[in-house]
């Protein structure tokens, strides 16, 4: 560690002397610097300095100096005499060892503005680094002109799917930006190759990106869809970096190339000790995919001891789906040796070298399970490519023989029989045995395809062309209408459900003839039921008729708001989000929940807030109704502004009698509320409301943990009548328990501090004789604390 604090360095780094330079560099321009007091004076030696020839030294001195908190900014953009090509450096050099990242991110939205030719290779290091999803958003018209758009979508990509597992509040940026960027270049991010759709898979079940579906699964030049030409295009071995910080990714290439049997454990333990282990089937996939020019260590040993040390069952999987993506789609015209032998060499050093076939069971087991279910459209032509890749192993030497693999009787024997099938009957034109659980899959698939069979040419019908009369006669024929009947339904419906929403009533559209007949058919009402269960896209489409014609229609179902408001959202139509919720506050008071209004609060545009202001002071409607405990137990997660309009709202819905159920609650949540106080949301609140105020609320005031609360308790008390302030006090010396006595005493400390009517009040004899006696039933260690309340206090300390 530097004795600037600074950096921090780990115990053991590849030693970087430009580092050196970078710090010498700051010392000399800071005692440059310290010559001259004025700025102009400053200004003017650094120019004479620059034109010395000094002016790389400059501009590192001056980067490092801004990170650590000078005032230094002004200094390097009149200084700069390359374009800010050295301070871009300077700072991508200084990524990997920062302690702190606020004030390099401050510097690199600064140096964004410049458009240095650097600033796209520092970008590239940023965002490799850092989360920068609230800095790109206002930046996409640069972000897409950029030659590596691919590369930043991909890094996105990554971090996106990384939320969805987490179930990330804040996914819903990472989605709008994914879906402007693919709307503007999504040629350049077919660029990316099989690893787009590895990494979008797990994005299925995630609303806001169905258009990228859309153009996945359209038919491509050779009549295959686009997403099956991706697959079988291998995936650059630079995509696999974005995925890494630019230290993990020197330390792993040095390892598979310089490292060696009695130490590569060593170095990757060095690794993960410094991360989760959720960065596991990252550092898989760049090993799987590294084209080394020399191994110190078998690429195969790293990955084998990776599986070994994952805990997580989840962690697994996923470095074996790293460790086998290549095989399953791999095509013999653009795919490289080097990106399948660390798989087909860890099966085959298993089944020769070890006791144990264990691990080369599970590998096989999990590769030939993912080529019969990974994509079920396409399950034969992942079966050849998988036959494919175990020829090129035996020919290539990996394998001695293919035999092994279905001979070898320690493998399980089911295994033995897929095995056997792959590599010899299947490429003779007999169709492969799948396993049983592809069977079950293959058997949830098909059910609506079953329905439909079921019903003859009707079914058929409905399907090639939905209408609400064919549909009629579907539920005619059926006695009940099933949840598989349902889910037939909805397919059938896709392209209704994927077209934008729309806050008038679309008449000709089945879903809104199906609502108008909830009254009049029991089947109706049935299939209303089953489809708002399954889909959120029939949910908010429910909501939005409900609205026009009986708002209690929704209220009828297993109503999920929070989840039908979502695809509102993502939809990306601020005319129906300004619409709809004021007419949800309204209409459905009784399901407005903490994250609805965290919602509406996050995506709702300011004369939204304004209308809902105007409409709640009018008590035209209530969103909090009894509430105000939970929503204020949710804004913990809000951001400073959220909280702010959370205060607006709660302050225009005003209720005496909810200034109680408030301040008990802040009395209880200090760790909660601490952030409130700089906001003077509270503060406002109460003088907004100081007429209102009582005994009650006064007693509960003084109870607010002072560390929190002392400035907001004193201006409210300096807004109080007098007799009212002293009686209180009075009352709270009496009566309350010791630690809130403390607090008390807290609290008034704070009022001696300040000048004004309250330090006054603490001089009345009443008060002064309370404040003496109470001091004297505390223990000894109190009176000096607290000596400065009393006029007399130097006689109480000597008692």
């Amino acid at each position: 560690m530097t004795d600037m604090g600074l950096l921090e360095k780990a115990e053991i780094e590849l030693l970087d002397s430009s580092i050196e330079d970078i710090e010498d560099s700051f010392k000399e321009v800071r005692d440059l610097i310290a010559l001259k007091s004025e700025e102009i004076d400053i200004l003017a030696l650094l120019q004479s300095y620059s034109l010395q020839g000094d002016h790389k030294k400059l501009s590192k001195g001056l980067v490092y100096g801004i990170l650590i908190g000078m005032d230094w900014l002004k200094y390097l953009l009149p200084t700069s005499r390359d374009n800010f090509q050295t301070a871009c450096i300077t700072l991508t050099q200084l990524i990997p060892y920062l302690k702190f990242s606020q004030r390099a991110i401050w510097l690199f939205t600064q140096l964004w503005k410049l458009d240095s030719p650097a600033f796209a290779d520092m970008f590239l290091s940023f965002i490799r680094t850092f989360d920068l999803i609230n800095e790109i958003k206002p930046e996409l018209d640069w972000i897409s002109n950029q030659p590596l758009i691919s590369l930043i979508f991909y890094k996105i990509l990554h971090q996106a799917s990384l939320l969805a597992n987490d179930g990330s509040p804040i996914l819903f940026d990472y989605v709008q930006v994914l879906s402007q960027i693919w709307r503007r270049r999504k040629d350049a991010c077919y660029a990316i190759g099989r690893d787009l759709i590895r990494i979008i898979s797990s994005l299925a079940e995630v609303n806001g990106i169905e258009h990228i579906w859309n153009d996945l699964f359209a038919p491509g030049r050779d009549g295959n869809p686009l997403y099956w030409t991706l697959l079988m295009t291998p995936t650059h071995p630079k995509f696999h970096s974005m995925l890494l910080l630019p230290s993990i990714e020197a330390r792993l290439i040095y390892i598979i190339e310089n490292a060696n049997q009695t130490n590569f454990t060593r170095y990757l333990k060095w690794i993960l000790d410094e991360h989760d282990e959720c960065i596991m089937p990252d550092l898989a996939r760049f090993i799987v995919n590294f084209p080394a020019n020399h191994e110190g260590i078998p690429r195969w040993q790293l990955i084998e001891w990776l599986l070994a040390s994952a805990k997580d069952h989840h962690t697994q999987a996923s470095i074996k789906q790293s460790l086998s993506f290549d095989c399953l789609f791999f095509n013999p015209l653009q795919d490289q040796l080097y990106s399948i032998e660390p798989m087909m060499s860890l099966i085959g050093f298993s089944l020769t070298r070890y006791q144990s076939v264990s691990l080369a069971e599970e590998l096989l087991e999990f590769m030939l399970t993912s080529a019969e279910m990974y994509d079920k459209r396409s399950t034969k032509k992942v079966l050849r490519n998988l036959k494919e890749c175990f020829n090129v192993a035996y020919t290539q030497g990996i394998f001695p023989s293919l035999e092994m693999l279905s001979s070898d009787e320690r493998i399980d024997s089911l295994i033995r029989s897929r095995t056997t099938d792959l590599n010899e009957n299947y490429m003779n034109g007999i169709e492969p045995v799948l396993s049983p659980l592809c069977e079950i899959e293959e058997k949830i698939n098909n059910e609506p395809r079953e329905v439909m069979n079921s019903l003859g040419a009707l079914g058929t019908q409905f399907a090639n062309e939905p209408t609400f009369e064919i549909l009629c006669e579907v539920l005619e024929k059926q006695s009940q209408v099933t949840e598989d009947l349902a889910n037939y339904i909805l397919k059938c419906l896709t392209n209704e459900l994927l077209q934008p929403l729309s806050k008038e009533i679309q008449k000709n559209s089945i879903l809104s003839q199906i609502f108008s007949q909830i009254s009049q058919s029991q089947k109706m009402r049935e299939l209303t039921k089953y489809l708002n269960s399954a889909e959120p896209a029939v949910g908010i489409r429910l909501v939005i008729y409900s609205l026009q014609t009986n708002s209690t229609l929704y209220l009828q179902f297993d109503s999920q708001l929070e989840r039908d408001l979502k695809i509102c959202l993502h939809d990306s139509n601020q005319e129906i989000l300004s619409w709809i919720f004021p007419l949800v506050f309204e209409n459905f008071p009784s399901i407005i929940t903490p994250n609805i209004i965290h919602l509406y609060i996050q995506n709702s545009e300011i004369h939204t807030i304004y209308r809902t202001e105007l409409d709640l002071s009018l008590k035209k409607y209530t969103i909090f109704s009894d509430n105000y405990v939970q929503i204020l137990e949710k804004s913990k997660e809000f951001s400073s502004i959220e909280q702010a309009i959370l205060w607006k709202l709660i302050q225009a819905e005003f209720k005496p009698e909810m200034i109680s159920k408030i301040l008990e609650y802040l009395k209880s949540s200090i760790s909660a509320c601490e952030q409130w106080e700089s906001l003077s949301g509270l503060l406002t609140y109460l003088c907004t409301h100081i007429s209102y105020l009582n005994d009650e609320h006064i007693k509960l005031l003084l109870q607010l943990p002072a560390k929190v609360f002392k400035v907001t308790v004193y201006i409210v008390f300096s807004k109080l009548p007098g007799n009212l302030i002293k009686e209180n006090i009075l009352e709270g010396l009496r009566r309350f328990q010791f630690h809130s006595q403390i607090n008390l005493f807290k609290h008034l400390k704070h009022w001696t501090e300040q000048k004004g009517k309250l330090k006054d009040i603490l001089k009345e004899k009443s008060i002064q004789e309370m404040l003496i006696q109470t001091l004297q039933s505390f223990a000894s260690d109190y009176f000096k604390e607290f000596n400065c309340l009393l006029e007399s206090g130097k006689q109480l300390y000597t008692l």
